[in-house]
């Protein structure tokens, strides 16, 4: 009894340190170890602290673990442990990217969108399934349904969070075909109570075949070049370590069937949906699976070595196309954008199969057997679901409405931007950020005569090159500043793609009005330039000596207008 306890009080000591340093990086009080452990004696005692946890263990940590077991030498042990501290800090390190991620979404709503996926052990959920099995009950065939689950955080919901679960029949393979349909399905139900915010985060497990593949990265960059979302990113935590909430739903909903006599797959569902209480999970039947590899295969070229990397980010390139940006850790910086080729058009549907279903038994017994050892209802229900199954789970629709087409049409919260702000107050912020001054000795100047001003001379054009900002001046146009980022330069003229801020304000790319997908770039003479060659904060704002130059550069160009 004493070493059981000693065992659970060390465990709860890992909890609260865990607890410190995520509240720590939240900023968020946190409470002591003895109130800790109080709340956990008066709200948590049916919680239970396993020895050994059932999941799959990391590789890495078993391999230090069983060196560790190899040898006596206090040395040799001490350098093992200093080893795994290391691994496990590396891993929770990433796993605090995820809780952030998940905080995040749900404080602001308005901006970010959290999932997480993942599929249930099998035979789980076989179905019938009973409390106390007799003999019959033993030799009955059974059907097997495979559930997939998906938990989105986020504000907008009530209880900060939604969960679905996806069920199937084992028609369809299980790959990523099966993961991207389960998505695409999962934001449209979502985006039928709820707006869509701009930025996804997803987190999967690592597994190459399902989820880290080059159709997983496609669809997910033709999210962000539909304009679905502008920024998505994806996390993998290394195998053996990607046990989260998802799991842990897993674990409620299987000791709640543990408890029930579940004879029939509608029991089955019924039993996802009061397993829990706030929130309610919401269980569907998947209808269909789109066959997006396929669809991807004849545009989409091979990926290499994507399969270290755990960190993934889908943008849009000042071309309006998207791009995947990638790192192997969290603290890494991102490597070079590689640019996406996408499809068009929509994908064809996978054609279901029954070969993992005993269909042959489930004849046999379904009129003869299951009415003598259930309930009449559920036998008369596994009747008519066996006289209907080619229909219910082979026929696949002739037409059907894209999910990216739906989630195109579906509202979606818009983030204001700081230009909207007053002048006056993002002239207080940029008070507070400026840099300080020199100190310097001698007379007292004043800060006109310290400032290094941007100066206009003869061949300032000479400087201008691609990636580098510009300002204009037209003389029918009467909104200022107008600036743009250089795409091109040739002997006279220079491509050119419009930005849209204002003096005190952030500047973004900006699009041709009434056609968000396409950036507004335009081939002009060198002529219009009057700024040549600087660049912005990293704020994207003008910096002060270039706001000041460009305020009497339009003036004077006015004045001699006029």
């Amino acid at each position: 009894m004493v070493a059981s306890i000693y065992q659970h009080a060390l465990l709860k000591v890992t909890f609260t340190k865990k607890m410190l340093e995520e509240n720590k990086a939240l900023s968020q009080p946190t409470v002591s170890l003895s109130h800790f452990y109080g709340l956990w004696e008066r709200n948590f005692l049916h919680v239970t602290i396993p020895k050994e946890n059932r999941f799959t263990k990391c590789t890495d940590c078993t391999k230090y673990k069983q060196e560790k077991e190899k040898t006596v030498d206090k040395a040799r042990r001490a350098e093992i442990d200093h080893l795994l501290k290391l691994h496990l800090d590396l891993v929770w390190q990433e796993r605090r990217v995820y809780y952030l991620h998940r905080y995040k979404a749900r404080r602001y709503p308005s901006k970010y969108v959290a999932n997480i996926a993942d599929g249930m052990d099998q035979h789980t959920t076989n179905v019938p399934s009973v409390r106390r099995i007799t003999k019959a009950m033993s030799a009955l065939t059974t059907v097997g349904t495979h559930l997939v689950g998906s938990i989105i955080h986020n504000g907008q919901a009530q209880n900060g969070k939604e969960i679905y679960g996806s069920f199937d029949y084992y028609q369809y393979p299980h790959d990523s075909n099966l993961t991207m349909t389960v998505l695409l399905e999962v934001l449209v139900r979502w985006s039928e109570e709820f707006d869509l915010p701009p930025i996804l985060y997803l987190q999967f497990d690592n597994c190459v075949r399902e989820n880290k593949n080059r159709y997983m990265f496609a669809l997910l960059a033709l999210l962000v070049e539909e304009k679905i979302f502008e920024k998505i990113r994806v996390n993998f935590l290394p195998v053996g370590n990607t046990h989260e909430d998802i799991d842990a739903f897993f674990g409620v909903y299987s000791k709640h069937l543990d408890k029930l006599d579940v004879y029939t797959v509608t029991g089955l569902l019924k039993a996802l949906e009061t397993c829990m209480k706030n929130p309610t999970p919401k269980p569907y039947m998947l209808k269909m699976v789109y066959d997006i590899k396929s669809w991807i295969s004849d545009y989409c070229e091979e990926l290499h070595e994507h399969t270290v990397p755990k960190c993934f980010k889908f943008t849009l390139n000042e071309d309006g196309k998207a791009v995947m940006h990638y790192r192997n850790w969290s603290h890494e910086p991102w490597k070079e954008p590689i640019a996406m080729l996408l499809p068009s058009g929509k994908p064809n549907t996978v054609t279901p199969s029954l070969h993992k279903l005993d269909m042959e038994g489930l004849k046999r017994d379904i009129p003869t057997k299951y009415p003598k050892n259930m309930p009449l209802k559920a036998s008369e229900e596994w009747e008519s679901w066996l006289a209907n199954t080619e229909f219910n789970l082979l026929s696949v629709p002739d037409n059907y409405t894209w999910p990216v087409d739906k989630l195109k049409n579906t509202s979606r919260t818009v983030l204001a931007s700081n230009a909207e702000l007053p002048h006056e107050l993002l002239e207080l912020r940029e008070k507070e950020i400026q840099p300080i001054t020199e100190i310097y000795t001698g007379r007292y100047r004043t800060p006109r005569e310290r400032e290094a001003p941007i100066e206009m001379v003869d061949d300032f054009l000479a400087t201008l090159q691609v990636s580098c900002f510009v300002a204009l001046y037209f003389a029918n146009y009467d909104k200022l500043p107008c600036i743009g980022k250089v795409l091109a330069v040739e002997e006279d003229n220079f491509k050119v793609h419009y930005w849209k801020g204002t003096y005190c304000g952030k500047w973004t790319p900006q699009h041709v009005p009434r056609q968000k997908s396409r950036p507004w770039v335009e081939i002009l003479p060198k002529s219009c330039i009057v700024c040549s060659s600087f660049e912005l904060t990293e704020d994207n704002k003008l910096m002060p000596s270039t706001r000041k130059f460009l305020k009497e550069r339009y003036v004077a160009l006015r004045t001699i207008q006029s």
